[in-house]
């Protein structure tokens, strides 16, 4: 059985129009699956960052994030392999609460990109978690500044 990796990111936090933040994520996800892991993709959202076509705010299931999360998943065959949580890890795109509970005592790496994913029903049942800085050099100033990037909990 190949290594299960679950990678955090943030593709539909972006928003619409930010193609470039989709492939900083999906690189991961493609590139990982394509040398032999068993990939998934978890996702939360914040519930500001939720907005429909013309940029207004709107709930979760009716944003044009979700909307276009649905799409990735269909585009790339990440359907059963992939979520996007709200913010508070209740409602979901993709796979559903009860599959990622089942499926994260198993996963043998969560690779957390900037930290992004808060989730603890996720976090604390993974049994290793890295942190992969997106951004070198704002990480460390912000640690340094006090401010909170996430970096507890990680191995």
């Amino acid at each position: 059985m190949s290594k299960r990796i679950m990678i955090a990111g943030c593709i539909a936090g972006a928003g619409p129009g930010y193609g470039g933040n989709t492939w900083a994520f999906l690189q991961y996800i493609l590139g990982l699956r394509r040398l032999g892991f068993d990939i998934y993709y978890v996702e939360q959202i914040a519930d500001e960052k939720c907005v429909d076509e013309k940029g207004r705010r709107v709930s979760f299931n009716d944003s044009v994030n979700a909307s276009q999360f649905r799409g990735l998943l269909d585009r790339f065959a990440l359907v059963d392999h992939a979520v996007l949580f709200d913010e508070a890890g209740s409602d979901s795109v993709g796979l559903s609460r009860e599959e990622i509970d089942k499926l994260a005592p198993d996963i043998d790496l969560l690779i957390n990109l900037s930290g992004i994913l808060r989730l603890d029903f996720i976090l604390s049942k993974v049994r290793k978690r890295m942190y992969l800085d997106m951004d070198p050099g704002y990480t460390q100033m912000w640690h340094d500044l006090g401010f909170n990037i996430h970096l507890a909990g990680h191995d």
